[in-house]
C-alpha cells in the first residue's frame, strides 16, 4: 500500500489509508473520478469496504467510473494496475 500511495503522491490522486474491519488498503481518487477501493479481505481477497458493510455480494469486486475524467486518466488507472500486478499478482 505504501508503493501505492507514493503513486499517488505522485499524481496529485487524493487518497486514505483503510483498516475498517475486514478491509485493509488504500482508496484513492484519481481527478474526476469516483473513489477507487485497492483494499482486501482478512483472507487477502480483493474486497470493496462498501460492499461488504452493506453485505452485498459478491463483495470481491473493485470498480471505478472513469467516464468524466477523460481518456489520459483511464489508461494512467490501467498501467497503475499492469504495474501492480505484475508487481504483486504475476500468478493471476
Amino acid at each position: 500500500m505504501e508503493e501505492v500511495q507514493d503513486i499517488c503522491t505522485t499524481l496529485q490522486w487524493k487518497y486514505q489509508m483503510i483498516d475498517q474491519g475486514p478491509a485493509k488498503g488504500i482508496c484513492f481518487t484519481p481527478e474526476e473520478c469516483e473513489v477507487l477501493f485497492l483494499t482486501f479481505s482478512e483472507t487477502g481477497e480483493i474486497c470493496s469496504p462498501l460492499l461488504l458493510h452493506y453485505n452485498i455480494h459478491p463483495a470481491t469486486t473493485i470498480s471505478v467510473k472513469t467516464q468524466f475524467a477523460g481518456m489520459e486518466v483511464h489508461i494512467t488507472i490501467i498501467k497503475v494496475f499492469q504495474y501492480l500486478k505484475a508487481k504483486y499478482f504475476f500468478g493471476i
